[in-house]
């Protein structure tokens, strides 16, 4: 392989060969995606496979487009976050996209704006998003739907197949989520109540049984 073909490999990853760092202390300009996908093709790519990568090495990525190109060059999920990573371990910003509807403008959501994060590298992980703008503050209507998805007695609700052993962290994120939305104690459904309760009786000291029975003996 040709110390070109070197060069233009690292810098498609977002690094710099070594011969780079010791003329020069200047980070390297990015390369146009055509020089681009001219260096992943001499890496061994197909030239579909190429522009796919090149796609999400110049400019500004679309959501997520790291993973997802790596999956579309027949990469396993572990593979392709290494491959979105790059060779100087930098992860790009990942974010879900939401389509828009009615008067939800939706937009690039981060991981935060979600109460259960499967993976923070893969968005088709991220489930109940609690915001209607990205990275913005809890939204009524959305912690109010977000709230009705896990509400054991709310069967209408498709169930979003949270792990159990996740649960408690997810109510935690929607019990706090509902008091930063502005609503209403009182509304609160009395599983979310139950769970918070838990929490503060296990933070007294009481065993998982007995934090259990005090609160659903209080809500």
């Amino acid at each position: 392989m040709s110390n070109a073909t070197i060069k233009a490999a690292a810098r498609a990853r977002g690094g710099t060969s070594n011969a780079t760092c010791a003329s020069t202390s200047k980070p390297a300009e990015p390369l146009p995606e055509s020089e681009l996908a001219m260096a992943f093709k001499r890496l061994g790519h197909s030239e579909s496979s190429a522009k796919v990568a090149a796609r999400g090495r110049s400019g500004p990525a679309s959501a997520g487009s790291l993973v997802e190109a790596g999956k579309r060059l027949g990469l396993p999920q572990a593979a392709a976050k290494t491959f979105a990573r790059g060779r100087d371990g930098v992860t790009e910003a990942v974010t879900r996209h939401e389509p828009g509807a009615g008067n939800f403008k939706g937009g690039d959501f981060p991981a935060s704006d979600y109460a259960y994060v499967g993976d923070r590298e893969d968005p088709n992980t991220w489930k109940l998003r609690l915001t209607v703008t990205p990275g913005g503050p809890a939204d009524r209507v959305a912690v109010r739907a977000a709230v009705a998805a896990v509400d054991p007695a709310n069967l209408a609700v498709p169930n979003p197949e949270i792990p159990d052993d996740d649960m408690p962290a997810v109510l935690a994120r929607l019990h706090k989520a509902w008091t930063q939305a502005g609503l209403s104690a009182d509304e609160m459904p009395s599983f979310l109540a139950a769970e918070a309760l838990r929490r503060a009786f296990r933070q007294l000291g009481l065993s998982e049984r007995e934090a259990a029975i005090a609160a659903k003996g209080r809500s």
